[in-house]
């Protein structure tokens, strides 16, 4: 069995790559947590605003309007 050196590239270049990625991936799950609490804070903000302001800037959208019309009830029965 072959033993590398402590101070050998062989060591800390794999373990620098994880490292390296490790943090990227925590880096990426953190920024996508930020993204959805901003939206949902911008919903509730949004929600809490009288009707005809809402519906003045057109919230809720027509995506969000269609899963709520009738027309999917309809179309199972």
């Amino acid at each position: 069995m072959t033993y590398a050196p402590l101070h050998s590239d062989a060591l800390r270049e794999p373990h620098g790559r994880k490292v390296a990625d490790s943090l990227a991936f925590i880096a990426d799950a953190i920024n996508a947590f930020r993204v959805w609490r901003l939206n949902r804070r911008t919903e509730r903000l949004i929600a809490s605003l009288p009707a005809d302001i809402c519906k003045d800037i057109g919230w809720p959208s027509a995506a969000a309007d269609d899963r709520r019309s009738p027309r999917g009830r309809l179309a199972r029965m």
